[in-house]
């Protein structure tokens, strides 16, 4: 059976037992990574809770006419009446947290609840995503165009998720209203929110929740949707069916994704045990790892440890695929105990490559937690961690990530430490431009990382006011002998309008800085194939810039068009060029990969007895021409 990608995959079954099954479309939830049955089984653990309690206190019980969980719990009456959601999110006890949360929901207002919201953003102890669920889905009752707007200010994945959680509270209370605040969203959160609206509403008929779907511009979500549904109630015997499929998908390999979904009902029902008989049942390799993959990563999302017990028992798992999945989804849901099971595995290739992604995935979801446990992790993840962790609060609160890397140890390399840097000053910079700069600029944390910052800095700055590019640059101290930060200035206005670039020139400060912004420039001309230009310059430059000038030119010409440059020696307006031209193209060719053997020789024609000289002293062993390391 030849492996076929399965995301290209989007016809319908036509076989046996499978004539009603259409595939699953690889968006179903691809980007709803938090497992939506466990949210669904908690909310129930919690109504049944709350009756307990009621029946045991004397509540009364909510009208079954009401709708919403909210407004279905009894208020409670026990020794602390009032929790604040930053005690709450301290509590040990899952059920215990969703119970106070819901407690303190049912009597909040509009107003409490917006900032109970806004809160769950601050803490320093970070809120689980099923909370902030909860919030929003209280919000909706109360005033919907509110929560959708507010829904939007977090970030993906975890705006899928609230979405999808939201929209399932929406289409109870309100469903016109719903379908048209989905329709609102762009597609992949439309998606999200249709999805929350068809799981939620499994009491309308197959044909309006179609009819649901055709609005939000997604029939085929709805189909797949409800063929998968169709699979899990009325699979009898999955042994059969999956055999049949196997058999089927030796001859039309199109089929992949509905053999996947029946493997997921298999394991379902029976357990990891039929994942033996469903590889043992495969004759690709690439099948076989898809399938365990996915299946895998499925089971991670319920029962983490004895998904990856399983996974490292696997022979057929290229790259550890399936190992890499498992610990992605334990990353989610308790990336600490996820860390603590992968350092049992013996050995050292595969431990590092899954504690990797597991930080990675950590950072991703939860980067705040990671930085306050970072103590806890192998010494040699902490700059991974570090990293990663901070870009992905960069993303959000660019001046708290700021914050962050002013105050990086010395664990951190510098390296690191100007990557995650510059990573603050692009989010940052589209948001206030100022605080970038005087960050940038006078942060004593930045002392090692200033310089190569500011010209990365300068590189936006530029396009946005060149003025004060060239203000900040000159604001830079630099020795006598260093490249100021206005060559840079001036090398990216080159890049779109030379003749800007030169006006400026007059501010540069020093002959150094001047000399290496025009080489610069002439550098950046060449490479961009404007040789005419990079040619011309030369009469407008300093005659102390000039030597230095025209060795990064020919140099770049010989790297980039050499024999474009070959071309010019016929043509150069004096023996002097020629020769400085032929020596650039010579030493670049050290291997005779750009010119023939005859071409070689009629260059060295054009040599003068000092380039010559030269040539012979270097023996074509190292570039005669040794660039000054720019930060470009």
């Amino acid at each position: 059976m030849q492996f076929v990608n399965p995301i290209a995959l989007r016809k319908p079954v036509h076989y046996g037992l499978l004539a009603t099954v259409f595939l699953i479309s690889s968006v179903t939830l691809a980007s709803l990574v938090f497992d939506e049955s466990s949210l669904k089984q908690k909310e129930e653990n919690v109504r049944n809770t709350m009756k307990i309690m009621g029946n045991t206190l004397g509540q009364t019980k909510a009208s079954k006419d009401e709708t919403g969980y909210l407004d279905e719990l009894p208020r409670s009456s026990s020794r602390k009446q009032n929790y604040s959601l930053d005690e709450i999110v301290e509590l040990k006890s899952p059920i215990d947290r969703t119970t106070k949360l819901l407690n303190l929901l049912l009597q909040s207002n509009e107003d409490q609840v917006i900032e109970m919201l806004e809160r769950s953003t601050q803490l320093e102890r970070p809120v689980n995503v099923r909370t902030q669920a909860f919030i929003l889905q209280k919000l909706v009752r109360i005033n919907p165009s509110i929560a959708l707007a507010k829904a939007q200010q977090f970030n993906p994945p975890r705006l899928s998720y609230l979405l999808n959680s939201m929209f399932r509270e929406w289409s109870q209370i309100d469903l016109v209203e719903a379908i048209s605040g989905a329709a609102t969203l762009r597609s992949e959160l439309k998606l999200a929110a249709l999805d929350g609206i068809l799981r939620e509403r499994r009491d309308l008929t197959n044909d309006k929740r179609r009819e649901i779907a055709r609005q939000l511009d997604n029939e085929q979500h709805a189909v797949n949707l409800i063929n998968l549904e169709k699979i899990s109630e009325s699979v009898g015997d999955p042994v059969k069916i999956f055999e049949e499929v196997v058999e089927s998908t030796k001859h039309d390999s199109k089929q992949f994704e509905v053999l996947e979904q029946i493997a997921l009902v298999w394991v379902e029902k029976i357990g990891l045990e039929a994942l033996d008989q469903i590889i043992a049942a495969l004759d690709n390799v690439q099948t076989k790892s898809w399938i365990s993959k996915t299946v895998l990563g499925t089971v991670a999302q319920s029962n983490p440890s004895e998904a990856l017990e399983y996974a490292l028992k696997l022979d057929n798992d290229p790259s550890n695929e399936s190992k890499i999945a498992v610990v992605q989804e334990w990353a989610i849901s308790d990336p600490q105990e996820a860390l603590d099971a992968i350092s049992s595995v013996q050995q050292y290739g595969m431990r590092r490559q899954l504690q990797r992604r597991l930080i990675t995935t950590w950072a991703d979801y939860h980067p705040r937690e990671l930085l306050a446990d970072i103590n806890l992790l192998p010494s040699e993840l902490f700059e991974l961690a570090t990293q990663t962790a901070v870009v992905q609060i960069a993303e959000g609160a660019p001046h708290e990530a700021a914050g962050i890397v002013s105050n990086l140890d010395d664990t951190i390399s510098d390296f690191i430490k100007l990557d995650v840097a510059e990573t603050v000053v692009h989010s940052w910079f589209r948001r206030d431009v100022d605080a970038t700069i005087d960050w940038v600029l006078n942060d004593p944390g930045l002392e090692n990382q200033r310089y190569r910052l500011l010209n990365y800095l300068l590189a936006s700055l530029v396009e946005y006011d060149s003025n004060r590019a060239m203000e900040v640059a000159l604001k830079h101290h630099v020795g006598e002998n260093d490249t100021g930060l206005e060559a840079f200035v001036v090398l990216y206005l080159a890049r779109h309008d030379l003749d800007e670039a030169l006006e400026y020139m007059p501010l540069v400060r020093n002959a150094s800085t001047k000399t290496d912004a025009f080489s610069m420039i002439g550098h950046e001309l060449v490479k961009d194939h404007r040789t005419n230009e990079a040619l011309k310059l030369i009469g407008k430059i300093p005659d102390y810039a000039k030597s230095e000038y025209r060795k990064h030119m020919f140099a770049t010409w010989a790297l980039f068009n050499p024999m474009g440059l070959y071309t010019f020696l016929d043509r150069t307006p004096s023996s002097q060029l020629t020769s400085e031209a032929a020596l650039c193209l010579l030493v670049n060719d050290r291997q005779g990969q750009r010119l023939s053997p005859d071409q070689i020789e009629s260059v060295k024609i054009h040599l003068s007895e000092d380039d010559a000289r030269k040539l012979e002293q270097h023996k074509l062993k190292k570039p005669y021409v040794r660039q000054r390391q720019w930060a470009f």
